[in-house]
């Protein structure tokens, strides 16, 4: 491709715009705000934030739309304490005009004179001239105590963390208790940064050198990956949707953690492999990958409509090797695989940076379930692992009870599988105490995810 220039990043400051400029700038930035306040109040009415978020809209959008659905709890502590008011009291509209400008104020650091100025006609514009003074005063108090925000002081100190870091109080003390309060506010910051953007290159399709030199022709800032050749960490990943680059099957965003699973899977061409709960079907591409596209691996999914999604990306990929089916591993006839990849649903609270909605959907009771549906999905696994293959469990998760419970209580039960350490096939760094595959949030800047690998001996006991 010749050579190309490194990416480069450009800020075009607003006081070098023409007075024209300024004037379509600041239109479209409260066309940005108005189109974040539809989002947030169909998130509340329809919980509707996954469609949202990739629905095409502005990189401003999405950024408040992301912000107040992560910091929502602390926010509406804010919103509280200056409306004296909560915001279940308020009209909807003024309420998530409230959120998202307390939001841009104490968390983005807009300006607050041109966030006060642009909430304003936001909601003049959206409800009535009322509206509108009441948003001016509160924002303008909130202004003017930017630099000694309230802090909460109720009579637990979890609490008090869980309203500070913007996260269920059930999850802040799950968190504290089984990890330390040090431990805990670092997972909680981390869960409410803008997330890391990897990208996998397909490597059947194209090489390095040339994939960095799309990137640069893009203006993407990038780097590579820290535990896996052929990923990359990049600044942005709206550039390279709208190039074509995922659609033309020369790259698929995909997580350094998910790219580890595979890794730990080990799957080597000319082996069969099952993909046992495999939407969306980066795992499936990155294991076909990995096997040079040979052999024969089976992709399934227990919904039409995720298997469908899987075919998408082995379309977009070309991969021969994959055969995709619509189908319940829990009820499927036994089978026997070389190696046996299980990525079982979960609570997902390695990802909640990515999914800023997901820690106020999620309940104790959700763990539970999930729980015996995972052990449920991990012994069906293993009916279809040969004599002296390989099966690997993993999750999105972070929490004990969805990962470390299930392996040992699925080895008490089935003595002929044993545990291979991930040492010597994933880095040391990724691979905790007991041989785990275990990345967190914090720590490795990745996804937090656990995967065991597990193996069945040459005869069952």
């Amino acid at each position: 491709m010749g050579n190309c220039q490194r990416a480069y990043r450009h800020r075009v400051g607003f006081v070098n715009l023409s007075a024209a400029q300024q004037v379509r700038h600041g239109m479209q930035n409260e066309s940005d705000r108005i189109n974040a306040v539809k989002q947030l109040r169909r998130i509340a009415r329809d919980r509707a934030y996954r469609s949202l978020v990739s629905s095409g809209s502005s990189p401003r959008t999405v950024e408040i739309v992301a912000t107040v659905t992560r910091w929502r709890r602390w926010i509406d502590f804010q919103l509280v304490h200056f409306c004296r008011s909560s915001p279940g009291r308020l009209e909807p509209l003024v309420a998530e005009v409230l959120r998202a400008g307390i939001g841009e104020m104490i968390v983005l650091r807009t300006p607050a004179f041109a966030a006060v100025h642009s909430w304003v006609v936001v909601a003049r514009a959206m409800v009535r001239p009322q509206a509108a003074r009441l948003v001016n005063a509160v924002l303008r108090r909130v202004a003017e105590q930017l630099d000694d925000l309230p802090e909460p002081q109720t009579q637990d100190p979890v609490r008090n963390l869980a309203i500070r870091w913007s996260h269920p109080t059930w999850l802040a003390k799950k968190y504290v208790r089984s990890r330390g309060v040090q431990v805990a506010i670092k997972l909680m910051k981390a869960n409410n940064r803008a997330p890391n953007h990897y990208v996998r290159v397909n490597t059947l399709k194209t090489d390095k050198d040339d994939f960095e030199c799309y990137l640069a022709e893009l203006g993407i800032g990038y780097e590579q990956a820290s535990y896996l050749k052929n990923y990359y960490h990049v600044s942005r990943l709206s550039p390279i949707v709208r190039a074509g680059l995922l659609q033309q099957g020369l790259c698929a965003v995909h997580d350094q953690s998910a790219g580890l699973v595979v890794r730990l899977l080990d799957p080597q061409p000319g082996e069969s492999v099952l993909d046992a709960c495999a939407a969306p079907g980066g795992k499936t591409c990155q294991i076909a990958q990995r096997m040079s596209d040979r052999g024969c691996i089976a992709a399934w999914d227990v919904h039409p409509g995720r298997a469908d999604r899987i075919r998408k990306a082995i379309r977009d990929h070309n991969l021969r090797s994959v055969r995709v089916a619509c189908r319940d591993l829990r009820t499927a006839p036994a089978m026997e695989f070389d190696r046996v990849l299980v990525d079982v649903p979960c609570t997902g609270t390695g990802v909640l940076a990515k999914r800023a909605d997901l820690r106020w959907q999620r309940t104790p009771k959700d763990l539970t379930d999930l729980i015996s549906l995972q052990d449920t999905l991990l012994e069906a696994a293993a009916r279809h692992v040969r004599p002296g293959g390989r099966l690997v469990y993993s999750t999105c998760s972070i929490e004990p009870e969805e990962n470390e419970r299930c392996v040992y209580a699925f080895l008490t039960q089935y003595p002929n599988f044993r545990l291979i350490p991930a040492a010597g096939i994933v880095p040391d760094d990724v691979m905790d105490d007991s041989g785990f595959l275990a990345t967190l949030p914090y720590y490795h800047r990745t996804d937090g995810a656990f995967a065991a690998c597990l193996q069945r001996g040459g005869h069952d006991d």
